[in-house]
C-alpha cells in the first residue's frame, strides 16, 4: 500500500467544473508542467492529490487541484519511478492535465480532469462505467477496474514495444487500454483493465530484446 505522502503547500483556490481556466493576471508558462521532480512509488493505490502535492512541493509550485480529483486513486500494478515526462504520461491515460502558470509572481501548477472525453472512468475505486462529467451517484460495477504498469525498456525498441502492445489492445473487444512510450525515461506506460494488464506487461518483457543484426 502507498504510504501517506507529505503534503506541501496550501491551496488557495481549486478548479471545478465550469470554473475559469485562467485567473486574473495569470501568466501561462509552457512547457514543463512538472519539471524537476522524481517520485518513487510502490505498487498499489497512488493517491492523486497527495502525489501531485509532493511533486509540486519538490519543484516549488503551489498545486491547484480540480475538485473532481479529490480522493481519487490510480492503481499501480508495478512500482513506479516517475520523472516529469513519465508522470505526465501516466496522468494523461486518465484524462488528467497539468498546466503551469504564474499568478502575481507565484508558480502555480493547475491539475484538472478533462470532461466529456467519452471514456470510462479508470480510477481504482472501481467506477469504470461512470463517464467523465456524469453523476457520481451512478452505481459502480463490481469489477473490473483499471490499473497502470510501468515497464523500464531495456535493450528493445521502445516505440516498437508501444506499437505491439497497442496492436493487441486494438484486437481486444474492450478496446479501452492505452500505451505510451516515454523516450526521456525509456519507460513504457501501460494502462488497461486490471485483469488484462499482466499479459500486457509479460508481452513487453518478452519482446524487450535487442534487434537482430542487420535490422
Amino acid at each position: 500500500m502507498l504510504g501517506k505522502l507529505v503534503r506541501i503547500g496550501a491551496v488557495g483556490l481549486a478548479l471545478g467544473a465550469g470554473c475559469s481556466e485562467r485567473a486574473a493576471g495569470a501568466e501561462r508558462v509552457q512547457p514543463a508542467p512538472a519539471a524537476g521532480i522524481e517520485l518513487r512509488l510502490p505498487a498499489g493505490p497512488m493517491d492523486i492529490e497527495d502525489s501531485l502535492r509532493e511533486a509540486g512541493g519538490r519543484c516549488g509550485k503551489v498545486v491547484v487541484l480540480d475538485e473532481a480529483l479529490r480522493g481519487e486513486q490510480i492503481e499501480l500494478f508495478t512500482p513506479a519511478r516517475l520523472d516529469r515526462d513519465t508522470l505526465v504520461a501516466v496522468l494523461d491515460h486518465y484524462g488528467i492535465r497539468l498546466v503551469e502558470e504564474k499568478i502575481e509572481g507565484r508558480p502555480i501548477l493547475k491539475v484538472y480532469l478533462e470532461r466529456c472525453l467519452g471514456l470510462p472512468c479508470r480510477f481504482s475505486h472501481g467506477n469504470c462505467a461512470v463517464l467523465f462529467g456524469s453523476s457520481r451517484d451512478a452505481e459502480p460495477p463490481v469489477e473490473p477496474t483499471f490499473a497502470t504498469a510501468l515497464h523500464a525498456v531495456g535493450a528493445g525498441d521502445g516505440r516498437a514495444l508501444e506499437a505491439l502492445v497497442l496492436a493487441c489492445m486494438k484486437a481486444d473487444p474492450a478496446r479501452c487500454g492505452r500505451a505510451t512510450y516515454v523516450a526521456s525515461s525509456r519507460t513504457l506506460v501501460i494502462t488497461d483493465l486490471a485483469p488484462r494488464l499482466p499479459d500486457r506487461v509479460a508481452m513487453a518483457f518478452a519482446h524487450d530484446v535487442a534487434p537482430a543484426p542487420g535490422r
